[in-house]
């Protein structure tokens, strides 16, 4: 007698295997599971396309473009997309790894599922024909990752929320020039905003403007980079923080900086501590990805913090801090606390991570399959 697994045990198998331990999808065993069986290759495809990077050393990007057309089901597979727009005139231009403007148009017209686009523009800004074609394209798009870009005083992100003023999440990789002032600010409220360059005040009141505070949409997740260097900045964070739920800085606050964050569930930092400024009762995710300078003083921090703050479930620190013998006692700390203790060499100092950029229930957001599931229903 032969025993067959049940389909469904069979896909719940697929998504186990999803991640590999890096955190990435686990493309190779996807691929051949997706040629066992007819009745596996679906379920294989759904998962193999979820996260699709456009682009690749042996493969032209219009074959892979045309591919997805060819097969409209894929493209109802893709929920995260990523790829590199470059004029063709441009001198890093390369059609293995780059695709026009008319191709962008093309693919993302197949997209009708598409959550989250994370791309790089070589570009100082889209062509208003491609602007006007995007925007009839019946597409919600929620989230926005934008890359590092040769084009410094590029434009792009502003007309992305001009076509698709559904986004909630935004993740910023590269410096930004002051918004416009000829186009009306598109109807859009954050959920996240993180970025790594500092922005000008006018950037900055343009993608979390004082007037969302009230809003049935408020900011909940903030990561400012650099930004607390600059004066103008603190007034505008705090003028968030009764409702801020996450919060990374990379230099250290001034006092009194906590005294208005009354539901702070995530703190991070980059940056040795120079005090011990105590972040809110509520923290639950406390995290400190240092990785230069006296590492001992962060550890001391961290031991100190665990013993204080009385909902604290989790610490994240960087892996480096292993090699200091402190680490022990903060091994110690957690355990006599019961906190989880997680090490990690990811976010570095000055890079922010790749992640899903989804609806947090609880911190710290960790890579996992039922952020996946978020895709199909994005925050209200």
């Amino acid at each position: 007698m032969s025993h067959t697994v049940p389909l469904e045990l069979v896909f719940k198998i697929f998504e186990h295997v999803y991640y590999l331990p890096e955190g990435s999808p686990d493309r190779k065993t996807l691929a051949a599971c997706a040629i066992v069986c007819k009745a596996w290759t679906s379920e294989a495809q759904r998962l193999l396309f979820i996260h699709t990077k456009i682009g690749s050393k042996g493969c032209a990007v219009a074959t892979q473009i045309q591919y997805i057309i060819n097969k409209p089901a894929l493209g109802t597979y893709i929920r995260s997309l990523q790829i590199s727009v470059s004029p063709r005139r441009h001198p890093m231009y390369s059609r293995n790894y780059h695709i026009s403007e008319a191709e962008f148009v093309t693919l993302v017209s197949q997209l009708s599922q598409l959550y989250q686009l994370t791309a790089r523009f070589m570009m100082t800004s889209l062509d208003a024909t491609t602007v006007d074609k995007l925007s009839q394209i019946p597409l919600r798009l929620q989230a926005v990752d934008m890359m590092s870009s040769p084009s410094t005083n590029s434009s792009v992100i502003y007309q992305l929320f001009e076509i698709w003023p559904s986004i909630q999440f935004l993740c910023v990789r590269m410096a930004i020039p002051d918004p416009p002032q000829d186009t009306p600010r598109p109807p859009f409220s954050l959920y996240e905003l993180r970025m790594i360059y500092p922005m000008s005040r006018s950037a900055l009141e343009w993608f979390i403007p004082p007037s969302q505070i009230d809003t049935a949409k408020p900011l909940q997740i903030l990561d400012v980079g650099d930004m607390m260097t600059q004066d103008y900045s603190e007034d505008l964070v705090l003028a968030h923080a009764p409702r801020l739920r996450s919060l990374s800085i990379m230099n250290e606050p001034k006092s009194g900086f906590f005294d208005t964050f009354t539901c702070l569930e995530e703190f991070a930092m980059r940056c040795v501590p120079l005090s011990a400024r105590t972040p809110p009762e509520t923290v639950q995710h406390l995290g400190l990805y240092v990785k230069l300078g006296d590492l001992v003083k962060p550890l001391l921090f961290t031991i100190a913090m665990i013993r204080t703050l009385p909902r604290l479930r989790c610490v994240t620190v960087h892996g480096i801090m292993e090699r200091h013998k402190e680490c022990e006692d903060l091994r110690a700390a957690c355990r006599e606390k019961g906190v989880d203790l997680v090490i990690t060499n990811n976010p570095t100092m000055f890079a922010l991570p790749q992640q899903e950029l989804v609806p947090v229930d609880t911190f710290p957001r960790v890579v996992r399959f039922t952020n996946l599931r978020k895709y199909n229903s994005p925050c209200s």
